[in-house]
């Protein structure tokens, strides 16, 4: 659908697993595309928070990764995405005014047993 100029919401858990293989898959994903066709990924909330910290998770995760860090490389492809401006990670909806843009992919997760207030945003935002 990104690539079609459409913009994608990808409700997560309050648990936010997967998250991060998520944003790596959709990053390779997205990368592959010509640069005037690349859509921006936004990460709001919990899965912000957790895409920030998951550098310091390396050495717990796969092999492969522990021994980026040993290279002097990162772990993760997240570092990469933010550095390059193609993923944007905030805490709240507020922090998006000055780098939102459509079409884009964005990453959701609301409070368990909360009220979606970021899934309902977008969804009457792309109506």
């Amino acid at each position: 659908a990104a690539a079609a100029g459409q913009c994608v919401l990808l409700p997560v858990g309050p648990d936010c697993a997967g998250v991060i293989e998520l944003t790596e898959a959709l990053g390779h994903a997205v990368a592959k595309r010509s640069p005037g066709t690349q859509a921006p990924m936004f990460a709001v909330g919990s899965p912000a928070q957790l895409l920030r910290r998951c550098a310091s998770f390396s050495e717990w995760s796969h092999g492969d990764r522990a021994a980026r860090v040993n290279a002097g490389a990162s772990p993760y492809l997240i570092e990469e995405l933010v550095a390059t401006d193609r993923l944007v990670l905030a805490d709240s909806l507020h922090e998006l005014a000055d780098t939102y843009s459509e079409p884009c992919i964005v990453i959701a997760a609301d409070p368990p047993g909360g009220v979606p207030v970021v899934a309902r945003h977008f969804q009457a935002r792309w109506k």
